[in-house]
């Protein structure tokens, strides 16, 4: 399971996070995408606002295009480009909370999905 990824919040996320078989796994960002309030609406959005088929794949098409010539900055702050593998949902938002107070963009649906898987254990 997913709780985000790069692509989440249109290339705003700088960590992608999944429970995988090993553990909770993050996986920080070595770069970053400066220039996100450019990105065009992807397909999963079209299809959400239930936007029909031709729509979704344009949108897919137009949002790929501009993800090839985004700008892109080094990460300079610790863990950048480093990968984390965590036993359970409490460490793994912990480390979360972590990489986002040192400035990492952290999708809060991240943050209040492990907190709330962290309750449930």
């Amino acid at each position: 399971m997913s709780y985000c990824r790069p692509s989440c919040e249109r290339w705003k996320s700088d960590v992608y996070v999944y429970e995988g078989q090993n553990g909770f796994n993050i996986h920080v960002a070595k770069v970053r995408i400066v220039n996100v309030e450019s990105c065009p609406e992807g397909m999963l959005e079209v299809l959400a606002r239930k936007g029909g088929e031709d729509e979704a794949l344009a949108a897919a098409s137009a949002q790929s295009a501009w993800l090839e010539s985004a700008t892109r900055v080094p990460i300079e702050l610790a863990h950048a480009g480093c990968s984390f593998v965590l036993e359970d949902a409490e460490e793994c938002l912990a480390q979360l909370i972590a990489l986002r107070e040192l400035g990492y963009y952290i999708p809060v649906k991240a943050i209040d999905a492990l907190t709330e898987e962290a309750c449930e254990a």
